[in-house]
């Protein structure tokens, strides 16, 4: 298993290609195993190899259960198995209507209670710039109202890579800032070189608490059930 996961995290499609190979020369002999790799999995390594999944922009969003957790919070306002269409559609409506609106206190949540892990102001030294005489800010200290808690723990952990020039000193592949859209540890050093601040507009949308674009209004309320209609 262990074999098999390495392989999945190749860095490249040469190194994939290699470990591939060696792969098949320990194992080949047991041809049942070999005969389902070879012909269920390895025809589809683009769609689950890091090699060619690392040049898609997803966000870490890299399994496909995102249907199947949809259908089964659906299936929870379902009453029971026996909904015309007009009542499916409702129940749709009132789940989306709860969704969102759980979904925005949440995000309100993040930006008014910032834990001290993901607080950005800890990331800024406490020296002043000796000719502005001003305090020297890295990052924006707005990005805990800016930016959603899932992104900054990313990027916390991209700081910490960036302040360990001994460890982290192999050349940028470029995966990070493809998948994510967030300033790996390389741009981070660069940005630090240069004095650019990392702010909201380094980050994709996709991970702005208020993106540029207009909310979503929520759905309208379903209609209340009518009551049993009596005949005179």
């Amino acid at each position: 298993m262990q074999r098999w996961e390495r392989l999945c995290y190749a860095r490249t499609e040469q190194e994939f290609e290699q470990l591939y190979a060696t792969f098949h020369a320990d194992y080949y002999h047991i041809h049942s195993l070999w005969e389902y790799i070879n012909t269920e999995k390895y025809p589809k390594r683009k769609e689950f190899a890091k090699p060619w999944t690392g040049q898609v922009n997803h966000f870490g969003h890299t399994v496909t259960s995102a249907g199947e957790a949809g259908h089964s919070t659906f299936k929870k306002f379902l009453l029971h198995s026996k909904h015309d269409l007009l009542e499916i559609k409702d129940c749709w409506l009132l789940m989306t209507r709860t969704f969102l609106t759980n979904y925005r206190k949440q995000l309100a949540q993040e930006r008014d209670r910032t834990t001290y892990e993901l607080r950005v102001t800890r990331w800024n030294p406490k020296e002043v710039d000796p000719i502005t005489k001003r305090p020297i800010h890295y990052l924006d200290p707005e990005l805990n109202s800016q930016i959603c808690d899932r992104a900054l723990k990313l990027l916390v952990k991209q700081l910490k890579f960036a302040s360990d020039e001994i460890e982290y000193n192999k050349p940028c592949t470029g995966y990070f800032e493809q998948i994510y859209s967030i300033p790996c540890y390389h741009t981070i050093r660069e940005l630090r070189a240069a004095n650019i601040m990392i702010k909201k507009g380094h980050f994709h949308g996709y991970w702005h608490i208020e993106r540029d674009n207009e909310s979503l209004p929520l759905p309208p309320a379903p209609p209340a059930p009518l009551g049993p209609i009596l005949c005179t």
